[in-house]
This record gives structure tokens, C-alpha cells and sequence, in this order.
């Protein structure tokens, strides 16, 4: 008689990538600018995403992890600091509509 072992993983409802903030990094070297970004997707796959000048969005890693996904960015900007640019965190977002309105 074969007998066989069944083990089941118990996973989480919520992955680590939906559990952690978006990371948004913008670089400038004169009048070009580089944006690092954190996005994840609806697979609950964490995605680190590239783009040059407002051009298209390139992915440079991904994964399940989401600081998988910050060590991808940080690889990035560290590349792009050792080549003289400028970069820095952004922690919020706004527009000068959404300024104008609260005042």
C-alpha cells in the first residue's frame, strides 16, 4: 500500500505587497526626470516600475515581496545618484487645483 502526505500552505488573505505604503522616488538632472514607483497589481504581485522623461512606464522587478520590490528601486536610484542625478522620496502628491480648493 503507497500512502501519501498532503501538507497545506495557509496564506494570508492580504499579501505583503497590498500591505505595505507606495513608494514614489523622483530624480532630476538638470530638465530630465526619472520616477521610481511601487505598483501592485490586481495579481497582488508587487511591481517596481521605471520611466524616463513621461515616456512609457518600464517594469524592473517584481515579485510577491514588496521589499523585493524596494530593492529594485533603490539599485535604481542608486545607479542614478552615482551618475550625478538628484533624487528624493515623495511622500504626497497634490496639484495646484487641490491647493487652489482648500484655501
Amino acid at each position: 500500500m503507497v500512502s501519501f502526505a498532503v501538507f497545506i500552505l495557509a496564506l494570508p488573505s492580504v499579501s505583503q505587497a497590498e500591505e505595505k505604503k507606495d513608494v514614489f522616488i523622483l530624480c532630476r538632472s538638470g530638465k530630465q526626470i526619472r520616477t521610481l514607483k511601487t505598483r501592485v497589481g490586481s495579481d497582488n504581485v508587487c511591481h517596481a516600475m521605471y520611466n524616463r522623461d513621461g515616456n512609457e512606464e518600464k517594469a524592473v522587478g517584481s515579485g510577491l515581496n514588496f521589499d523585493s520590490c524596494v530593492g529594485f528601486l533603490a539599485k535604481v536610484r542608486d545607479n542614478l545618484e552615482k551618475g550625478g542625478w538628484k533624487c528624493r522620496d515623495v511622500k504626497e502628491t497634490s496639484t495646484n487645483l487641490e491647493q487652489q480648493s482648500s484655501n
